[in-house]
């Protein structure tokens, strides 16, 4: 909090000013109380002296009477002479009228308040006041220093008629932002936006215990807001954004920064995107507005069943229903997962459709409940090309013809590949001409290779178990090669067979109870489905028929 200090004129109203009209009032009293003992004396030694002539005792030099009047006497001049001095002191330092100045109000800022407690206490403005005459001591001295509050400070000698009361203001702030670069640290972000070393320490100590630093990315937005203050400006709150939907908080308190995560507020809408295919199933998404990831996700899910190689053609069309995220607080978006997509290939639908039973992940079926996940894919890296088919070929490399006992999807250097289908790794190394290599055992019957490989994935080795659409390496160059490629071999009962013409077994069927309910939620996002397309069709319309 702000608290406010009276500050006086020192030349007005000195320390001895202040102390000294009650230390004469105080000497004045005891200087009675003395003449009373003195007078209480003089009367016993009368007393006793008198006692003494009575019974004999040696006469004195003078009488008990004049020796008791001279010890009063100069006792009271003494204490005559100390009063004297003392009121003469109080007359010259006290000024003849009241200080007429408003006092001053000096902003203390209290270092152990938090900044963000609000406006300062509200001062009420000092009005001169004419003096009244007063004719006892006592009204004339004032309290004392020690006992006054800020309140009888702030208010003192303003009349309550006149007192005007300044409205409350919120403390203003100055917002500025910083985007992470390559090998920017957060301390050197805040220092950036103009905080001091020790903020920027405190705030930084206290958000790494809810933000793992070394995970700060370029691109990554950071928020600093600072309170103004007489000072300058003072460090409040530092937000990082943590992802689409989440956020890390530090602010300022009584006793230092405290973070703590934030899950930032989003409406959930249904997007729809269509097209038709002209040239590839990549450029017709790409104009229809469909997102990479979206589109990655198209393709892995139809790699089962689908050779985008060779079965897509121009005319055919698309259709995707997907998830969408909206951040309310500044609009981004976040796309979540494909709810329907339809593949019309050659006038066949493909449609499928995601569904969700309680206490298993989410698949994807046909219309009529045949799940779309087979055995193995007959792709499995994602934006592929087919670039060698299975079966006898002029090798590039060695110059005469062979056996080809794999198929080539060309790919750019990196490009994720994923386990065809469920099984364990028998072997994730160096092999010969094939470069990087790995093999996966599914069954007792099948097994698949994967060749050329830039690097594997973090973790894998012998024996570990994977799942289907996994990813296991990425895609490269080593071994005998001319370029980036994946090698791909499907091997049954220990002989490489054609992965593109294999007929594997398709996987769950859907009955009884559970196909009623997947029935339903396929008619239910078939109606959405529609409608998203309808009203984008009437918006096209009025698009074309403005001016």
């Amino acid at each position: 909090m702000t608290r406010y200090d009276l500050i006086e004129p020192p030349a007005r109203r000195t320390r001895l000013a202040f102390w000294t009209p009650a230390l004469a009032q105080y000497m004045l009293n005891a200087a009675e109380t003395v003449l009373a003992t003195t007078a209480t004396l003089r009367s016993r030694l009368i007393d006793r002296d008198a006692a003494g002539e009575a019974g004999g005792n040696d006469p004195i030099d003078q009488p008990a009477p004049r020796r008791a009047d001279r010890i009063a006497r100069a006792t009271a001049l003494g204490l005559a002479a100390t009063g004297v001095t003392l009121g003469g002191l109080a007359i010259l330092s006290w000024p003849a009228t009241p200080p007429a100045p408003a006092p001053v109000l000096a902003d203390t800022t209290d270092a152990r308040a938090p900044a963000a407690q609000g406006a300062p206490i509200a001062a009420t403005a000092a009005t001169p006041k004419a003096p009244v005459a007063r004719t006892e001591p006592e009204a004339r001295a004032p309290r004392d220093r020690e006992r006054f509050s800020a309140r009888d400070l702030l208010t003192a000698g303003v009349p309550q008629a006149a007192a005007a009361v300044a409205p409350a203001t919120a403390m203003p702030y100055t917002d500025r932002h910083h985007i992470f670069g390559p090998g920017d640290t957060l301390m050197e972000a805040l220092v950036e936006t103009g905080a001091d070393d020790r903020s920027a320490y405190a705030a930084v100590t206290a958000l790494s215990d809810v933000v793992d630093m070394r995970r700060i990315r370029p691109g990554q937005r950071l928020d600093a807001r600072y309170a103004e203050t007489s000072s300058g400006l003072s460090l409040a709150e530092v937000v990082l954004r943590r992802g689409p939907r989440q956020q890390a908080r530090a602010q300022r308190g009584a006793e230092g920064f405290s973070a703590a995560l934030e899950t930032l507020p989003s409406t959930h809408v249904l997007h729809y995107a269509s097209g038709e295919i002209d040239r590839s199933l990549y450029l017709a998404a790409e104009a229809a507005g469909l997102p990479a990831r979206v589109f990655m996700e198209l393709v892995r899910l139809y790699s089962f069943e689908v050779d985008f190689q060779r079965d897509l053609r121009a005319g055919d069309r698309f259709e995707v229903l997907f998830e969408r995220d909206v951040v309310e607080t500044d609009a981004s978006v976040v796309d979540g997962p494909i709810v329907y997509a339809n593949l019309v290939l050659s006038g066949v639908s493909h449609a499928i459709y995601r569904f969700e039973r309680d206490g298993e992940p989410a698949r994807y079926f046909s219309p009529d409940g045949r799940s779309l996940r087979k055995s193995l894919m007959k792709t499995p890296v994602d934006g592929a090309r087919l670039t060698s088919s299975f079966g006898p070929r002029h090798h590039p490399v060695l110059g005469y013809k062979r056996a080809h006992q794999g198929v080539d999807f060309g790919a750019p250097t990196g490009t994720p590949i994923y386990a065809a289908g469920d099984g364990v790794i028998e072997r994730a190394n160096r092999y010969g001409s094939y470069g990087n290599y790995v093999r996966i055992r599914h069954n007792g019957s099948y097994k698949t290779a994967y060749a050329h490989m830039s690097r594997f994935a973090r973790g894998l080795h012998a024996g570990k178990r994977v799942t289907q659409g996994e990813v296991i390496g990425y895609v490269g160059a080593t071994g005998r090669v001319t370029g980036p490629h994946l090698h791909y071999e499907v091997i049954r009962d220990g002989e490489r067979v054609n992965p593109m013409t294999l007929d594997l077994p398709a996987g769950q069927v859907l009955e009884g109870r559970v196909l009623a309910a997947f029935k339903a939620q396929r008619d239910r996002i078939g109606a959405d489905a529609t409608a998203l397309a309808n009203a984008r069709k009437a918006a096209a319309q009025v698009a074309s028929a403005a001016p």
